[in-house]
């Protein structure tokens, strides 16, 4: 689906309550993931389930707000948005909660955003990656005739210089190959 293009939405409160509409929506989402499992371990299967549909409700309501916020674009815009705010919150967010807690004395709770920290970075390094093959045309090139490919949907495992262009067990395309170590 396109983004809806709004003009002149910059800056007012009708693009602040977008931006508190998708965080509201995105946490609704979460919690009720979180609360449906619970359900389910305390064995409450149609309690799961309602929680499951109502969170796939709100998932629904943030990607509206997304896109009125002019959320989506190429992929290689997307991977750099998403390398762009993994940088800010291992660099800048979680240091600095980091600090907080300790001035406030919550060590363990400091300690523990120094450690999602580190795999915000991680991921940070990824994306990056994933901007470099796709600027280098590297995509589906392997380093060598050795190159290990798995595909994403079935488990094939296919071995050269780069995947197949369809898959001979499941038919889905290359795009649904990785590199498999």
């Amino acid at each position: 689906m396109p983004d809806f293009i709004v003009e002149g939405i910059k800056g007012t409160d009708t693009e602040k309550n977008l931006y508190f509409a998708l965080g509201g929506e995105s946490q609704a989402y979460f919690k009720y993931g979180v609360y449906a499992k619970k359900a389910s371990q305390d064995g409450f299967e149609e309690i799961k389930n309602v929680f499951k549909e109502i969170s796939e409700n709100e998932k629904a309501h943030a990607e509206v707000w997304f896109r009125f916020l002019g959320g989506k674009g190429s992929t290689r815009q997307n991977l750099e948005a998403a390398a762009g705010g993994e940088n800010y919150e291992w660099a800048e967010m979680y240091k600095g909660f980091a600090e907080t807690a300790r001035k406030e004395g919550f060590p363990s709770i400091a300690d523990m955003f120094e450690r999602v920290a580190a795999v915000e970075m991680q991921h940070e390094k990824i994306y990056r990656s994933y901007i470099e093959k796709l600027d280098n045309g590297e995509m589906f090139k392997g380093i060598g005739a050795e190159t290990k490919w798995i595909c994403l949907n079935c488990g094939y495992i296919h071995t050269g210089a780069e995947p197949p262009k369809i898959c001979p067990l499941c038919s889905h395309p290359q795009s649904y190959f990785k590199e498999y170590n």
